[in-house]
């Protein structure tokens, strides 16, 4: 089948109300986590993915006028592009491998995000994590990201967003609570701005004209329409900073600008061709969210 026959059939694809179910779980998976992380009060410690220490400031403009934001960013978005990079040569000349590593590179996240989570409930409930629990938690940790693997290249494509939402929205939600405020803001800019990029200068555009099923781990496919995991860790992570560093309100005004945002970004895809999953969904989640700050 050629790339025109493909670019066809993608034009004529029906989008219906059914498609927002990824996300739609994704936002409420990610409400979960970010109401355990709030409720815990466990220190997270901030990525290495952004080493930059963030000075304390009262004001938008002490904050952005600083250079660190700045320089975390284009850190994380470089290893974001350098892996995009990375992932689009591996599957073009390792069709076969990529899928093996996709999937473990999933397990393992699937496990720590399992096991982090896990931490934080037990000492939500005042579970004190003696030796045993804490052996308990990792093989419990384990074999669910084993099932998470497997339901992920379930035949059924429920199965395989319930998957990608667990683990995304986990990692998404740790990086919103832990990265520093005006770091997390210009990021969530900074990345937007590189999805567009990427997509349609870059190597994610490619990557849209290869078999994506042999990237499941790193994309889920659900009805013919597939979302990156990238795309899952940055709704959450804007869910999570809107509510940990803003109010409850902004949290909530930042979930209905997603929803907002994915289905703009679904009227793009109908028209065929891929379309960046970020821009739309970030932009108007993250400026519901900021306005709410002025009620």
């Amino acid at each position: 089948m050629t790339g025109e026959t493909r670019r066809e059939e993608r034009t004529k694809r029906e989008i219906t109300a059914a498609h927002v179910f990824p996300v739609l779980l994704t936002v409420a998976v990610a409400w979960v986590y970010t109401l355990i992380v709030v409720s815990s009060q466990i220190y997270l410690p901030p990525p290495a993915l952004t080493p930059i220490e963030e000075p304390p400031s009262t004001t938008p403009q002490e904050g952005l006028t600083n250079p660190a934001p700045y320089l975390n960013m284009m850190i994380f978005i470089g290893y974001v592009a350098v892996g995009g990079v990375i992932v689009y040569v591996l599957t073009s000349r390792f069709p076969k491998s990529i899928k093996y590593l996709a999937a473990a590179l999933f397990g393992l996240s699937g496990f720590a995000t399992l096991y982090l989570y896990g931490f934080m409930l037990m000492d939500l409930f005042h579970v004190n994590v003696v030796q045993s629990i804490d052996q308990l938690l990792l093989a419990v940790s384990l074999l669910m990201a084993g099932l998470l693997v497997l339901m992920l290249w379930s035949k059924r494509g429920v199965l395989r967003v319930i998957s990608a939402s667990i683990v995304g929205a986990g990692a998404g939600v740790y990086l919103g609570a832990s990265m520093p405020l005006w770091t997390t803001l210009v990021i969530i800019v900074g990345i937007s701005l590189y999805d567009i990029v990427a997509v349609y200068k870059g190597p994610l555009g490619r990557l849209a004209q290869l078999d994506l099923i042999t990237l499941r781990g790193l994309v889920v496919d659900f009805m013919d329409v597939f979302l990156g995991l990238g795309d899952i860790v940055f709704y959450s992570m804007l869910i999570a900073f809107s509510y940990w560093h803003l109010t409850l309100l902004a949290g909530l005004a930042a979930t209905a600008g997603i929803l907002v945002g994915f289905g703009i970004t679904l009227l793009a895809v109908k028209k065929g061709g891929p379309a960046p999953g970020l821009p739309a969904s970030l932009i108007i989640g993250l400026g519901l969210a900021l306005l709410t700050t002025l009620l």
